[in-house]
């Protein structure tokens, strides 16, 4: 099932139940978005996917994201690319190319349009997924700080 969406409109991630948080950080930030809609003090947090790659299975780990408790997660291609990712996000149709992303490591994660839109698989990882050593880890976000969250 095709969960997290690809929001350019999105300068943070925010991580919903479709990931698993792994750590929460004392620092909490307020997101707002269409008609001035504010979601008030969510917590900085990292969170792991399970995401099936053209090279197996990884661990995807977002970092610096704001963690929710509904929603479908929102993935920032601006967060993903500033790490190094490559997105390619356009459809098919326009580029006549597929979508998908590329992590810094090189792992290719596809992607799906649909209704006009880029969403990627992200399950969460079970506890059996995340101590598997044969599964590798890949950041997906930088683990620093970045200074627009706080801003």
């Amino acid at each position: 099932m095709w969960r997290a969406l690809l929001d350019r409109g999105a300068n943070v991630c925010i991580l919903c139940k479709d990931v698993r948080v792994i750590h929460r950080y004392g620092q909490f930030i307020d997101l707002s978005g269409i008609d001035d809609h504010t979601v008030q003090n969510l917590q900085r947090a990292t969170a792991a996917a399970y995401i099936l790659t053209d090279h197996g299975p990884l661990i995807g780990l977002i970092h610096q994201g704001a963690a929710m408790s509904h929603g479908k997660t929102i993935l920032s291609p601006g967060q993903l690319e500033l790490f190094g990712c490559r997105v390619h996000n356009k459809a098919l149709t326009v580029t006549g190319l597929d979508t998908y992303f590329v992590t810094p490591n090189g792992f290719r994660v596809p992607m799906a349009i649909q209704s006009g839109l880029p969403y990627v698989q992200l399950p969460p990882p079970t506890d059996q997924e995340l101590s598997d050593s044969s599964i590798p880890h890949v950041y997906l976000t930088s683990p620093h700080i970045l200074g627009f969250l706080l801003s």
